[in-house]
């Protein structure tokens, strides 16, 4: 597992961290600046989901219960990474890239934990039903709905100088 690591993280902060920094030409048209952002999306799903499959593979492979250290590894690169963000005002690309890959790693490491579980296809089902319900319920009376009301707000009115989105 330790190997699957350091690879997985670079893949995402290498690519992140050049993609930002590249300049885009002044005479691009509107198609191509559409084109080449969903190329690099395009590039990134797939990307996710190899590395993804290649950590849920490696967990599959060995027990299940070694990935709770890793999991706690995640939580405190996140802590790290939200203290030098926050508290310290660092607005890094680097620090995007590592967010990323962070949130993905620790996504693909739970992600096959749950689903090692689970034997059939077919019970995935009510399992997608339930997170859908789930989710829904948030976006209606939930913590989300604040967020929706928030961003529906920003795009009819437009955010005012000097406010923040809460």
């Amino acid at each position: 597992m330790k190997t699957v690591i350091f690879p997985f993280y670079l893949c995402w902060i290498i690519p992140s961290v050049l993609l930002s920094y590249i300049p885009l030409p002044e005479n691009i048209s509107s198609f191509q600046l559409s084109f080449t952002f969903f190329f690099c999306i395009g590039l990134y799903l797939l990307l996710a989901s190899s590395l993804s499959y290649w950590v849920i593979r490696v967990v599959i492979n060995e027990k299940a219960q070694i990935i709770f250290p890793f999991v706690g590894g995640s939580f405190i690169l996140f802590l790290f990474i939200y203290i030098w963000g926050v508290y310290l005002n660092a607005n890094l690309k680097l620090l995007s890239g590592i967010s990323t890959a962070n949130l993905f790693f620790c996504a693909s490491l739970i992600g096959a934990a749950l689903s090692s579980a689970i034997k059939r296809p077919g019970e995935l089902v009510p399992v997608c039903i339930t997170a859908a319900i789930a989710d829904l319920i948030s976006v209606m009376k939930g913590p989300s709905k604040s967020m929706v009301k928030d961003i529906t707000a920003y795009y009819d009115q437009g955010m005012e100088r000097g406010t923040t989105i809460h």
